[in-house]
């Protein structure tokens, strides 16, 4: 994120969050693998169709954010 404000000149643009990792407690971070495999490797077969499920619906919150507004896409789309 640093290097996309600092090449941008600006931290004024929208973020999506996108991750189809467990969910984990603040303070019990369990690594299955080195953190550069987990953001840097491929999915594993287990996660091949979630992640095809995933993009779908990132592709339809950026859609509702750019036709309704970023308000109501987040209030649609952020839940746990």
């Amino acid at each position: 994120m640093e290097s996309i404000i600092e090449h941008l000149g600006t931290d004024k643009f929208w973020r999506f969050r996108i991750g189809i990792g467990e969910q984990r407690e603040a303070f019990t971070i369990k690594r299955v693998k080195p953190i550069d495999n987990f953001v840097l490797g491929g999915f594993s077969e287990g996660e091949k169709g979630k992640a095809r499920e995933i993009i779908k619906k990132s592709v339809k919150a950026v859609q509702d954010a750019l036709e309704e507004g970023l308000e109501k896409a987040m209030n649609r789309f952020n839940t746990k």
